[in-house]
């Protein structure tokens, strides 16, 4: 189980342009999963990706920790992700 009581927010920035937000709890093993998968589609889609931290974000749960990170990808939007972090129970019936 995550210890969501030492999650970060982060930005993976390529370096010719383009950034990837994302969450974690654990940021050696998560840097470390960017830069060995092949599969990792924000690593794919960046050109030698460096993972950089946009705040620690201590919170309760795996909902609270995606809500931020949709505060990010709100805020920034030049962002390469494909989904959102984080839809509301409005966002939900909205996109319905």
């Amino acid at each position: 189980m995550p210890d969501y009581s030492k999650t970060v927010i982060y930005k993976l920035v390529g370096e010719c342009g383009g950034f990837y937000i994302g969450h974690t709890t654990d940021w050696a093993d998560r840097k470390s999963k960017h830069k060995s998968s092949r599969n990792d589609c924000a690593s794919k889609d960046l050109i030698n990706p460096i993972m950089v931290e946009l705040e620690p974000y201590p919170c309760n749960n795996k909902e609270e920790a995606r809500m931020r990170e949709q505060y990010y990808l709100d805020l920034l939007s030049d962002n390469i992700n494909k989904m959102r972090a984080y839809r509301s129970e409005e966002d939900k019936r909205e996109a319905k």
